[in-house]
């Protein structure tokens, strides 16, 4: 049944992405959302390769997820760019598990085309959500759904907006001059945001496709 098929897929993503987080906080137990990047917690070889292999198997879930609700969807191009969108949303989010802070630049870059798609995709799946309530006529939890996305998309601008400077990474301890980390680190926490936006985009494109 496509539908099964589909939740299942969904489902495995999300199992993966749990996993994910859960071996983050079992290598550091001080990790924190807050304040500690993707990157950070593989201290060795091997949580690389765990971390690694656990967000490409989300991934990949993910993909023939979206995959497979295009296909159940009879070729909707909306559809299809969220699962480009989702393509790329998981090679970014890989890249973040690999990149560190000793290139900031690039960080920094990454999360911006990481934060971008995921907003550009909100978008698209809010404009799916129409398209679907136009087809079926009646149900308005089409429509709901596409207002959630539209009001979503709009707080992912806002929230990236004074994320365009990098004096926020660190602070200075007056006592002594010493660089310290701080409690929060809004880019780290971001990061950890967007990724759950992500998530809630297939959530509510799963919904759309059992309604």
């Amino acid at each position: 049944m496509p539908n099964a098929l589909t939740a299942l897929l969904f489902f495995l993503s999300f199992i993966f992405i749990v996993l994910y987080v859960v071996f983050k906080f079992k290598v550091n137990k001080e990790f924190s959302f807050a304040r500690n990047f993707p990157f950070e917690a593989n201290n060795s070889g091997s949580a690389i390769r765990v971390s690694f292999l656990l967000v490409l198997l989300s991934s990949l879930c993910s993909i023939f997820f979206y995959l497979n609700v295009y296909n159940n969807s009879f070729q909707n191009s909306y559809v299809f760019i969220a699962m480009l969108s989702c393509f790329l949303i998981s090679v970014l989010f890989l890249m973040l598990n690999l990149v560190n802070l000793v290139n900031l630049r690039l960080h920094f870059i990454l999360f911006s085309l990481f934060a971008a798609i995921v907003t550009a995709e909100s978008i698209d799946l809010g404009f799916h959500a129409i398209n679907a309530y136009k087809i079926d006529g009646v149900n308005w939890l089409f429509i709901l759904f596409a207002v959630i996305h539209f009001v979503k998309a709009l707080f992912e601008l806002i929230l990236v907006s004074p994320l365009f400077k990098f004096s926020f990474l660190m602070e200075i301890n007056v006592d002594d001059g010493t660089m310290k980390r701080p409690k929060f680190i809004r880019l780290a926490f971001y990061e950890w945001l967007y990724l759950l936006f992500f998530i809630l985009n297939g959530f509510l494109l799963l919904l759309t496709s059992l309604v």
